[in-house]
């Protein structure tokens, strides 16, 4: 078979593998439901448990594509999610989901604490961030004093599975611990946090693409709108990014949303933000929106779209099937992946 290469996604509904031969074609795939334990805040994990599941669907993917070699393996999966570990290597508290909502509280004190933050950080204060998550557990009675390193997900499952311990860079500037105008982690943010600085190691690009994968890339031009940069989001906005996109027409546009709703269909809260995709769907002949399922039903201050500019819905397994008739009955194409 030669060359083979894995490819592992920890999802927030399903961890898929996938193996590809030394053309990068996929031969053989699996995928394992996220064990996540559902609270009312949202739900949170076991690590082991999400390691356990990395192994069942790599066993299933390798089976599929009827070999047990491995040349290389990639990982991705959640980037605020992520394990707490001691001094031989253990879990000390669950993995909360990056979803959860556990941590408003702790995300306005953030906010008043950490001059900043969200300059600094470019994360809005909210329970997203990793560093809110730390808060909520110490804040719960986790002594953090414990913990001898914090892993993202998917550096938690490469070291599990036997690789050393990295710390990953762009994966770092998920957690809002990294002032990523400066390249160095915020001290400030970390000890609001209960945490330590000697919880990462140096920062690092982890893993090399392929030169057969930019040889496939060559020929492609990546076009940017320019305009302002909203620090909240990091998204392009104000009138040079409209006055790009009232002069352009593209074939495709994938585009994402806060809220969907039969109701008010695509909504978001920042009306500036609003325009651009406004604009966007217009120049747009096919529009593909991209909305788990924790975004359908929901609805924000400003409309950007109706249910009739979507051509295609891609959402994930966790929306519900009174959800998708009633979309399916006003014509919206879905794929749950």
């Amino acid at each position: 078979m030669g060359e083979t290469f894995v490819g592992v996604d920890v999802g927030t509904t399903f961890i898929k593998a996938v193996v590809y031969n030394a053309d990068l074609s996929a031969v053989g795939e699996d995928k394992v439901r996220t064990p996540w334990r559902q609270t009312q805040s949202g739900g949170d994990a076991d690590p082991d448990a999400i390691v356990a599941a990395v192994v069942q669907a790599l066993e299933g993917a390798l089976a599929r594509a009827g070999t047990v070699r491995v040349d290389a393996l990639g990982v991705t999966g959640m980037g605020e999610t992520g394990v707490l570990v001691d001094g031989h290597g253990h879990p000390v508290a669950p993995a909360i989901a990056w979803h959860d909502r556990r941590g408003l509280a702790q995300a306005h004190a953030l906010a008043r604490a950490v001059d900043g933050f969200a300059e600094s950080s470019g994360r809005a204060p909210s329970p997203l961030p990793s560093v809110v998550k730390w808060r909520v557990v110490r804040d719960d009675g986790l002594d953090l004093g414990r913990v001898r390193r914090w892993y993202n997900m998917a550096e938690w499952v490469v070291h599990r599975l036997g690789g050393q311990p990295q710390t990953e860079a762009s994966l770092v500037s998920r957690t809002g611990a990294l002032d990523v105008r400066r390249g160095e982690l915020n001290p400030d943010a970390v000890h609001w946090a209960g945490g330590r600085l000697d919880w990462f190691g140096a920062g690092r690009a982890c893993g090399d693409a392929r030169r057969s994968c930019h040889r496939r890339a060559a020929g492609y031009t990546v076009l940017t709108l320019g305009g302002e940069v909203r620090g909240p989001t990091l998204a392009t906005v104000g009138p040079w990014a409209e006055g790009r996109l009232r002069s352009i027409h593209t074939d495709v546009a994938f585009v994402a949303t806060n809220g969907l709703s039969l109701a008010r269909g695509l909504t978001t809260p920042n009306p500036i933000e609003a325009e651009v995709k406004r604009l966007i769907i217009q120049t747009a002949r096919r529009v593909v929106l991209v909305a788990d399922h924790t975004k359908i039903n929901h609805d924000f201050f400003e409309a950007f779209g109706t249910i009739a500019d979507i051509d295609l819905l891609i959402t994930d397994a966790g929306i519900d099937v009174a959800t998708v008739q009633e979309l399916e009955a006003a014509g919206v194409t879905m794929v749950s992946v």
